[in-house]
């Protein structure tokens, strides 16, 4: 799900459903995904 990772504009998305994972659904994969939008907006 790549088109959920995407930042919108200021918006970025979070959350399990837009982790790396198919099958998404996991508290890792929250923080993974929490992590990668930290980093997005760190600009790194």
């Amino acid at each position: 799900m790549e088109h959920a990772r995407r930042p919108e504009g200021r918006i970025h998305f979070a959350g399990e459903h837009t982790s790396h994972e198919p099958n998404g659904g996991s508290m890792n994969y929250a923080l993974e995904s929490a992590v990668r939008v930290l980093l997005e907006l760190s600009g790194s």
